[in-house]
Formats: structure tokens, sequence, C-alpha cells
């Protein structure tokens, strides 16, 4: 299914952040830091392009997405382009920190904008999902706890230094996207339960299942 490649490039960065956060805090050098903070762009480009296409569709013809609309086209060529000029600045000017953190902000930003709509309004099927609600309480929460940790810490490190904060701030973060990711997963899975209804006549529910200890969704017939 064409639909899940956005959701292996998301996991793909969100792999990739890891590699890089551990080499900018193992060597803490500029060009390690670069490492973490490109994946980032892409990763949350990424879950952009997950909520921007969950629009409820008005006539369901396939469950499949075999194909990229003009309007989708147009969206990928912009989020690349977005990626790599901004990946292209911030090599050509290491020193500046606004580059990423500006360009970074706005985009999650309007992410988070456009993921409270889908939260409310749905995806594809065009109604709310309560496991997908779920999954995005549970992103916002973790990334509220992995927040409020990583804005304490260089303020009471002296005092709490074992209990190594900015550490619990990358698990956090590290667990959020995947809940993030999951919670478009389940809009998506809603979509396939309710297309099969449409169009095949198949009675389908979405189910929970655990790996290494966190959550995803699966599809499985009635």
């Amino acid at each position: 299914m064409t639909t899940s490649l956005p959701f292996r490039v998301g996991y793909l960065t969100l792999s990739m952040i890891g590699v890089g956060s551990s080499a900018f805090h193992a060597t803490m050098r500029r060009e390690e830091q670069m490492l973490d903070e490109v994946p980032m762009l892409f990763a949350v480009s990424a879950i952009m392009y997950l909520s921007l296409t969950a629009r409820a569709v008005k006539r369901v013809i396939s469950i499949e997405d075999n194909g990229v609309s003009l309007r989708k086209f147009g969206l990928i060529f912009f989020l690349v382009t977005f990626c790599v000029v901004i990946t292209a600045l911030m090599f050509m000017y290491p020193e500046n920190p606004v580059i990423f953190l500006l360009s970074f902000g706005v985009a999650l930003t309007l992410t988070v904008i456009s993921g409270v709509m889908r939260y409310y309004y749905g995806g594809r099927s065009g109604r709310p999902v309560s496991r997908a609600q779920y999954a995005g309480e549970l992103a916002l929460m973790i990334w509220g706890i992995g927040g409020i940790a990583w804005c304490i810490e260089p303020h009471i490190c002296h005092k709490v230094g074992p209990l190594q904060l900015h550490a619990w701030w990358h698990m956090a973060s590290g667990v959020a996207t995947h809940m993030t990711l999951q919670f478009y997963w389940y809009l998506e899975l809603d979509f396939i339960v309710f297309a099969s209804k449409k169009i095949h006549d198949k009675s389908m529910r979405i189910e929970s299942e655990t790996t290494c200890l966190l959550p995803f969704g699966v599809v499985v017939e009635e």
C-alpha cells in the first residue's frame, strides 16, 4: 500500500535521529549535531504530509491508494525541497542555529495545528477515531513530560545529575514521535475498515498489539 511509504520515512528518520543524537552527545561537535537535526526536519515533514493528506474522501473507490495525485505530488515536491534547501543552508552557515530552529519551529507548529484538526475530524474516513485520539493524547502527554525535563534540567542539573533528565527528554521524544505516527496510522486503519465495508462488505476491526513495550495498530477480519 503506497500510503505506508510516509510511515516508513517517519520511522526511518526517527531511527536516524537516534543515531545522530548519540553521535552528537558523544562528540559534542557541530557536524554530528546536524546528523541529529537534519533527520528531525525530514521526520516532521513526513508527519506533516500524513496530516495534510488525511482529509476525508468524498467517494470511496478503492482501499489502495494506487497513485499520486497532482496535489500529493506538489506537496511531496514542496516538503522535499523545503528539507533540501534548509539542509543546504545549515551546511553553508553551520554556526547559525536560527536556520534550523526557525524552520523546524514553523514546520512543527503547522503540523500540530493540522494534527488538532485530524484529532477532531478524523482522517480519510471523515470521522473521529477513538484509538487515534488516545494515541494522540499519549503523544502530547509524553511530549509534555519530556519537554518539562528538558527545560528544568539546565537549572537543577547540579542537584539531580544522576537522574539524567536530558536523557529522559530524548527517550520521551522518541516514544512520543512513535505515538504520533501511530495516531496517523490508526486514522489510516480506520479508513481501511470503513472502505472494506463500503466496497467489499467485509467486517473488520482495529486492534492494538505491543512490540518492544510500544503499541501499534493492526486490522483483523471479524
